[in-house]
């Protein structure tokens, strides 16, 4: 059985990508992250996941722990029609 793939043979870097986007902004430790995804190397799953653009996120305790989290991107298109919406930016 290969690194990447999961024990039913699902490959361990689309379940990464399917949590990540199906929790957009939840945050988990490396730990939780093994839990979920039965593998031992959640960190390179994110390492990868980071490489094809995917923008996961990172904070960094003062005590070495880390929570990793998945933050949409909004294109510029729709961050101009959300401000419109909110009654556009403040005039002078």
């Amino acid at each position: 059985m290969q690194e990447t793939q999961h024990k039913n043979g699902f490959p361990l870097i689309m379940r990464a990508r399917q949590l990540f986007h199906s929790h957009p902004g939840e945050r988990f430790t490396a730990i939780e992250l093994n839990n979920l995804l039965s593998t031992g190397d959640s960190r390179k799953l994110i390492s990868i996941l980071r490489r094809e653009s995917m923008n996961i996120r990172s904070f960094k305790f003062p005590n070495g722990k880390k929570q990793y989290w998945f933050e949409e991107q909004q294109s510029s298109l729709q961050a101009g029609n959300d401000e419109l919406k909110k009654g556009g930016p403040e005039n002078d």
